[in-house]
């Protein structure tokens, strides 16, 4: 975080902007007085004479609860006192993810942030995350530690800057004990040479510790987790097992038949993968076969894509070849579009099956905008390698609605169908839980459009991508109102919310120092964190036999694929496509908890 001690100031136009999209509580709404947690947010930034200053910002947290449905979330403190755009993402992200995390109804929360003064910068996230649950709680914060670092949607901690200063301001402040990223515990020095914050922590007379997740850091304050397990296991359903073994079968003969069907091109890479895929399947690793057998399809149809297209164009063929492809996008939404529609009108689900089904239909969503970005990319394209490019994407997403889609419902349908959801009951906590969704996902967004305006961050090079299609999904959002629908138009927005959250909170993280955060390392780290949470509050579903088979069957082939390719050249292109869908699994198994116990048990 950064204290802007040169006064630079913040458009007020920005903050307003941030403010409007971020209140959500009614004007009539009564609520309690609340629990109060002071933070001590570590903040550096730059003097006017170009040195380096650090200190402490001790924001406020106060969360109360409401008498009426209606998330709220207050910033007006912070406007008043000049909080930035980057200060104001990471408190409606902390908000976000500890109301996630609490397992309490979002519609009867209430959270109000205050500061001292101006301040911007996005690495209060974690501590401001960590405070927002221990109000939600009603606990205490350790008063002799503090810490430093970005939040992403699945409670991993990302890297900041300034760590030496921020160690230094914490000395001198009386804290003991620090909670660093863990990619942040070496650092260069001025030299350039490698340099251990542990070690320099230490000859302040501090403890330094790395932390990666938020569960990590809770502990450090609370000495209790953020989210425990029950000691259930949560395992997956012989049912939905089978459904899963059979959504192999279908895939790699799909696979095979395809590609015995093209005798004109040999596919070494692809015939690799699928022996890979068959090997793990006669094993009985279903997971990791089913896996191996998508990124085999994506890869196949990716191929045929690009090679059909050059294959067509000539300097007379072009906007012809343009045209084609634009068509087949539009099929390809309209196709995502009825499928999205017919499946949040399905009824006759259970707690487990009608939570999972926003979770389908964000995958459904993101196709959709992956397929506009697409078809954008070729009305524009000036030769034939830009509009193959655009072909094999818009062919991918394809895959995504005519194949993957149809197996992740079978996966829902193998879940049991009890108990049975009251849909008036359903469609109310459905639009509370969607309309926070929202309000974090408006504010990553502005907040990325801000800094997009002063930096530019190399390492991620799909950001203008991710606005794109956030972009998309936020006119889809608009288009149904924010009160109260029926249950079918609740759960498309969710899906759209859902999935705007996740990208938002990719961007977000990506615009951060650590850069883009589907790399390799992070998004591996992302991985790991998210199958921890999944596990620990599919628990918690267990012990109250709630089946959340689509999320365990999920978490289970992205964890063995990015496992398998995790020490390859496509570990960062496996590790992106696995890291979006473990967010969704993580998501659905918290909604349902929320859902099903508004007071998710924090011990045992």
């Amino acid at each position: 975080m950064n204290r802007r001690v040169c006064k630079t100031l913040v458009a007020g136009t920005l903050v307003t902007v941030f403010v409007s999209l971020l209140s959500g509580c009614a004007d009539n709404s009564q609520k309690s007085a609340g629990t109060t947690i002071v933070v001590p947010a570590l903040w550096v930034g730059t003097q006017s004479d170009g040195t380096i200053a650090s200190g402490i910002e001790n924001a406020q947290v106060t969360v109360a609860t409401l008498d009426a449905p209606g998330f709220g979330l207050d910033l007006a403190d912070d406007q008043a006192k000049g909080a930035g755009p980057q200060w104001l993402a990471a408190t409606a992200s902390a908000a976000t993810l500890a109301t996630l995390l609490s397992g309490v109804d979002p519609t009867v929360v209430d959270i109000k942030y205050s500061v001292t003064g101006p301040i911007d910068g996005p690495s209060a996230g974690a501590i401001l995350t960590v405070g927002t649950l221990a109000a939600i709680n009603k606990q205490t914060l350790d008063p002799s530690v503090t810490m430093t670092g970005t939040i992403s949607p699945d409670g991993s901690i990302g890297a900041v800057a300034g760590i030496a200063a921020k160690l230094k301001a914490a000395a001198e402040a009386g804290f003991t004990e620090v909670l660093i990223p863990v990619s942040c515990l070496t650092q260069l020095d001025i030299a350039g040479k490698d340099q251990s914050m542990v070690t320099f922590g230490s000859t302040l007379g501090l403890e330094v510790v790395g932390v990666s997740s938020i569960n990590e850091a809770f502990i450090h304050f609370t000495d209790t987790p953020a989210v425990s397990n029950s000691g259930v296991p949560a395992k997956i359903s012989s049912a939905v097992l089978r459904a899963g073994a059979a959504n192999t079968r279908n895939l790699l003969a799909r696979v095979q038949r395809e590609m015995a069907a093209d005798k004109q091109h040999t596919r070494k890479s692809i015939d690799t993968t699928v022996q890979s895929a068959t090997k793990a399947q006669l094993a009985g690793d279903y997971a990791l076969a089913y896996g191996l057998a998508l990124v085999a399809y994506r890869d196949l149809i990716s191929e045929k894509a690009q090679e059909s297209t050059i294959s067509r164009i000539s300097p007379s063929s072009f906007a012809l070849a343009r045209s084609e492809i634009t068509k087949r996008a539009d099929r390809v939404s309209a196709n995502a579009m009825r499928e999205m529609n017919a499946t949040a009108s399905r009824t006759g689900f259970g707690l487990g099956q009608q939570a999972s089904i926003p979770s389908v239909i964000a995958q459904l969503a993101q196709a959709q905008a992956l397929v506009t970005i697409a078809k954008q990319d070729a009305v524009t394209a000036t030769n034939s390698f830009e509009l193959a490019q655009a072909a094999m994407r818009i062919a991918r997403q394809s895959a995504q609605v005519d194949v993957f889609f149809p197996d992740e419902l079978a996966i829902v349908q193998a879940m049991p169908d009890t108990p049975k959801v009251n849909r008036a009951n359903a469609a109310n906590f459905a639009s509370g839980y969607t309309n926070f969704l929202i309000r974090a996902m408006d504010a990553n967004r502005e907040y990325a459009r801000a800094v997009l305006g002063r930096i530019v961050n190399p390492k991620f090079s799909n950001q203008d991508e991710l606005l794109g299609m956030l972009d998309v999904i936020s006119q889809k959002i608009r288009a149904i109102p924010e009160s109260t629908q029926t249950l079918d138009k609740e759960i498309l927005q969710a899906g759209y919310a859902m999935t705007g959250y996740v990208l938002s909170g990719a961007l977000a993280t990506g615009l951060q120092l650590d850069g883009d955060p589907y790399s390799a390392g992070p998004a591996l780290a992302a991985i790991h964190a998210t199958s921890l949470l999944t596990d620990d509050f599919a628990s918690w579903s267990a012990l109250r036999k709630i089946d959340v088979g689509l999320s365990l069957w999920d978490t289970a082939w992205g964890n063995a694929l990015s496992s398998y390719y995790g020490k390859t050249e496509r570990k960062s292109e496996i590790s992106a496509f696995v890291l979006d869908n473990s967010w969704l699994s993580m998501l659905t198994v918290e909604l349902i908890n929320a859902a099903d116990n508004p007071a998710l048990p924090k011990s045992g």
